[in-house]
């Protein structure tokens, strides 16, 4: 073996020490430092949903909506720029438990985060790497333009929130094929859906993984065809 050749070994084997020893080290505590950021954040969020004004869209929605009836908003009665039907109940229901204020006409969103964090958690707990799981639990908060969007009354936080949660039980599904979770993820996807008509775009996305997953499987693990088709029968009522 050349020289170049053994040094590019030790480097390696130096590397695969280092990352070892911080996995163990990190699996002791990590699940407490992910809890920490994650109160960390959602408490800053909540802050700035108790301090900032409110904008021109939730000013509108406050005005427009949820003074309606409850079926009035869910039947979607006054339909212009409504498509946030999940955060105007919320809206509506937080104002008569905790009275009329920025917080707590933000808190639907701000509990979403709390959705968010702890399904994103799940999903990345999957891997076999706690630094993994730390690193990419970390890129969860990483985008502003996305955390900013639980601190204010309209359907995008909530939206995301869910979806989350969707991808959690398709992927649990997926691994499992565990009926209720496919309840809970069509549960999940509707309730982002309500949150934000555009995540309809995200459920058919979702609904082809899904079929794309078993036709795979059928190819190449010799399941019928026919009764990969018929695992859809659980999919007819949500659609």
């Amino acid at each position: 073996m050349t020289s170049p050749d053994l040094y590019l070994r030790g480097i390696g084997n130096l590397l695969y020490g280092i990352s070892f020893l911080s996995n163990m080290k990190i699996s002791k505590f990590y699940p407490y430092l992910i809890l920490v950021i994650g109160t960390v954040m959602v408490t800053i969020m909540s802050i700035k949903a108790g301090l900032s004004s409110f904008t021109h869209d939730e000013s509108y929605s406050y005005l427009e909506y949820i003074q309606d009836s409850f079926m009035d908003i869910l039947s979607y009665r006054n339909s212009y720029t409504n498509n946030h039907i999940l955060n105007s109940l919320g809206m509506k229901y937080s104002e008569m438990i905790f009275g009329s204020s920025e917080w707590s006409l933000r808190l639907p969103n701000l509990l979403a985060m709390m959705v968010y964090l702890v399904f994103g958690y799940k999903i990345l707990n999957k891997s076999v790497s706690p630094l993994f799981v730390l690193l990419g639990f970390t890129l969860l908060l990483s985008n502003g333009g996305v955390i900013q969007l639980f601190g204010v009354a309209r359907g995008y936080g909530l939206s995301f929130g869910f979806m989350l949660m969707a991808i959690y039980y398709l992927i649990s599904y997926l691994q499992n094929y565990k009926l209720k979770e496919v309840y809970w993820f069509h549960f999940a996807m509707v309730l982002a859906v309500l949150s934000n008509f555009n995540m309809v775009t995200v459920y058919v996305a979702l609904m082809g993984v899904f079929n794309g997953y078993v036709i795979l499987k059928s190819v190449f693990l010799g399941e019928p065809f026919s009764k990969a088709l018929f695992r859809n029968k659980v999919h007819i009522i949500p659609v």
